[in-house]
C-alpha cells in the first residue's frame, strides 16, 4: 500500500515554557507543512514497543526505512528545523497518521495525537504536548497541560482576520528544545519564586492575546513586548534576538520568540508585529533580514490521495 499524510507547523502566540508547567498557551497552525509518504507492506512489528527502542526521531525513521517491508519512505518538510515552528511535531503527526492507516483504522485524531506525543517524547524528553496537538487539530487552540496524562484544549474562533503577524529569523539556536526546557527547569528548581511570577505574567499576557483575538480592546504591541521581557527573564532569549527585538521596538513595533528560544547563538523565529506592516518590512530590510508573512489557523493533519 501507498499512503501520504501531512501536518502543519505552529507558532505559539503566547505561553512558551510556561505551558510545560500547567499554564495556558495560545497556539496557531501555520501555512508550512511536513509531508510523509510510505509505500510497502504493513508490518505488525512497527508498534509502540518498536518505537520505544529509539532515542530520537532520526534513529526511528532510519530503522523504519530499513525494514524489509518498506519500499518507499520519504519526508518532505517546508518547516525549518530547530527554529521554533514545530517541525518535529508536524512530522510526528504525519507519521502517526500513516501508522493509523497501516493498521487499517478510520481516521482518529485522538489516536494520532497520542501517538505523535510518544514520538515527541523521543525528541524532546518531556514536551508539553502543545506542538503535536496543534499539528493534529489545526486552527487556533487554547491549550493547558493539567498533568502528564491530561491536557485540555479548546478551539478558538477569532473575531478578526489575523494577517498582521510576521516571522523574522534570528538564526538557528545552538541548543536543542530539550536543552532549553531543561535549563528553565533547573533554574526553577534552584529558585522557584521568580519563575512562578514570570509564568503568571506570561499567563496574563496569554489571556490578553486571547481578548485581542476575540475582538476586545487590547494593545497588541504592549502584549508582545511584555511577553518578550518575560521570556528574557526566563533566560531563553539570546543577545542577537534581543538586539533585533530592540530595533523593532524603537520603531514602534514588537517581537518575541515563538518557540523554545536560544541563548548562545540564534533564538529561532521571532513573531513580529507593527501597526504599519510596511514600516516593519523596512525595518527588517534595513538589518538585512527577511520578513515572512504568516497565514494562521490552517488545516490540521490530513491524508492525501
Amino acid at each position: 500500500m501507498r499512503v501520504t499524510a501531512s501536518a502543519p507547523g505552529k507558532v505559539i502566540l503566547s505561553g512558551e515554557h510556561a505551558v510545560v508547567y500547567g499554564f495556558p498557551a495560545l497556539v496557531a497552525a501555520v501555512n508550512k507543512r511536513c509531508q510523509f509518504t510510505f509505500e510497502g507492506e504493513n508490518n505488525s512489528a512497527f508498534n509502540s514497543e518498536f518505537i520505544s527502542k529509539y532515542s530520537s526521531l532520526k534513529q526511528l525513521f532510519k530503522a523504519w526505512k530499513n525494514l524489509p517491508t518498506t519500499k518507499e519512505f520519504s519526508l518532505d518538510s517546508q518547516i525549518p528545523v530547530g527554529r521554533g515552528l514545530g517541525s518535529s511535531a508536524a512530522c510526528s503527526v504525519a507519521v502517526s497518521a500513516i501508522i493509523q492507516q497501516l493498521s487499517k483504522q478510520s481516521i482518529n485524531l485522538e489516536f494520532i495525537n497520542n501517538m505523535a506525543y510518544k514520538l515527541e517524547v523521543l525528541q524532546h524528553g518531556k514536551p508539553s504536548g502543545v506542538d503535536n496537538t496543534i499539528a493534529t487539530y489545526g486552527g487556533f487552540l487554547w491549550f493547558r497541560r493539567e498533568s502528564p496524562e491530561l491536557s485540555i484544549r479548546q478551539t478558538i474562533v477569532t473575531a478578526k482576520k489575523i494577517d498582521s503577524l510576521y516571522l523574522v529569523d534570528s538564526g538557528k539556536p545552538a541548543e536543542s528544545t530539550k536543552d532549553l526546557v531543561m535549563g528553565v527547569a533547573e533554574r526553577r528548581q534552584a529558585n522557584s519564586q521568580p519563575s512562578e511570577q514570570i509564568f503568571r505574567q506570561i499567563e496574563e499576557t496569554t489571556r490578553g492575546f486571547l481578548r485581542w483575538m476575540q475582538g476586545q480592546e487590547s494593545n497588541l504591541v504592549e502584549l508582545i513586548r511584555i511577553n518578550h521581557r518575560s521570556l528574557v527573564d526566563l533566560g531563553v532569549v539570546g543577545e542577537k534576538a534581543q538586539q533585533i527585538v530592540q530595533t523593532i521596538e524603537k520603531a514602534g513595533g514588537a517581537a518575541k520568540i515563538t518557540g523554545a528560544g536560544g541563548v548562545v547563538k540564534g533564538s529561532g523565529f521571532l513573531l513580529a508585529y507593527h501597526p504599519d506592516s510596511e514600516k516593519l518590512r523596512a525595518i527588517v530590510d534595513n538589518i538585512d533580514l527577511k520578513l515572512d508573512q504568516l497565514q494562521l489557523g490552517g488545516e490540521g493533519v490530513k491524508l492525501h490521495e
